[in-house]
């Protein structure tokens, strides 16, 4: 079973995206948008503060070098986080 977590701050998201195969392969990160619908996206924070995120509606790879970057590039990432509405789901009990 999964729940939905709501992720809150640019650290908490770095925290959980330090390690692609857990982002990637045990959980989503999405947007939740407008009327139930959403944008689903993989992000990866690396320990050099660049960042790695592929946009699942159209396949799209993009790698930002530092957080200011990452910013000015994915402002719907960062209205989401200002709005409580990105969302990552983790399996129950992890």
């Amino acid at each position: 079973m999964q729940s939905k977590i709501t992720i809150d701050s640019l650290d908490e998201l770095k925290d959980y995206c330090k390690n692609r195969d857990e982002c990637i392969s045990e959980s989503e990160v999405y947007i939740r948008l407008n009327g139930g619908l959403r944008s689903s996206k993989y992000i990866q924070y690396y320990e050099d503060g660049s960042w790695w995120i592929e946009h699942q509606s159209c396949d799209a790879e993009c790698e930002y070098k530092n957080d200011k970057e990452f910013k000015e590039n994915e402002p719907m990432i960062f209205k989401a986080l200002n709005n409580g509405a990105l969302i990552k789901y983790r399996k129950e009990g992890n």
